[in-house]
């Protein structure tokens, strides 16, 4: 099942994508997915990122080859890190380069995880039963920034358009 975010007729709402239509659904869809009955031709809708993130948490140099390109020790526990919620868009908008950082920009592509329902101290064996879904995800960064201008992430990887979600 596809399930994505989309905007038609000026309105946005979720749907399940049914071939090459998109079933529009009641609500949000971590509160069920019925269906409302309308339908549209997925070339005609425009899909947004997936979600409205509140956050955006991400982990680096989580395989080794990364943190060997990177030229970075590997670290002994996860390196958690923040993308700003206004970096997020959809899967077919255009990434837009900031003034201030125009030529080490790049990106990876990421298997993101939407968390459907509000949840802390969740255990492992618990983890699984909050998340609604996967998608793709383009973790887009401006070198420069990240590593000559900053010690850390955040505005490296935080410019607006830096965080493709979707479909």
């Amino acid at each position: 099942m596809r399930i994505v975010r989309f905007e038609a007729n000026g309105r946005e709402q979720y749907g399940l994508i049914d071939g090459e239509n998109v079933s529009a659904i009641k609500g949000l869809p971590w509160e069920g997915l019925d269906k409302t009955g309308e339908e549209y031709r997925l070339d005609a809708v425009r899909l947004l990122a997936p979600v409205e993130p509140p956050d955006i948490f991400a982990i680096g140099l989580n395989y080794r080859a990364h943190a060997d390109e990177s030229g970075m020790k590997y670290p002994p526990a996860p390196v958690i890190f923040i993308k700003a919620s206004s970096s997020a868009v959809g899967p077919n908008e255009d990434i837009v380069l900031p003034a201030m950082a125009p030529t080490q920009v790049d990106y990876e592509a990421e298997l993101v995880i939407v968390i459907g329902r509000t949840c802390k101290n969740v255990t492992e064996t618990e983890a699984l039963d909050y998340v609604l879904g996967y998608t793709c995800g383009n973790d887009v960064r401006a070198r420069d920034c990240q590593l000559k201008l900053d010690v850390q992430w955040a505005r490296g990887k935080s410019f607006d358009t830096f965080c493709s979600l979707g479909p």
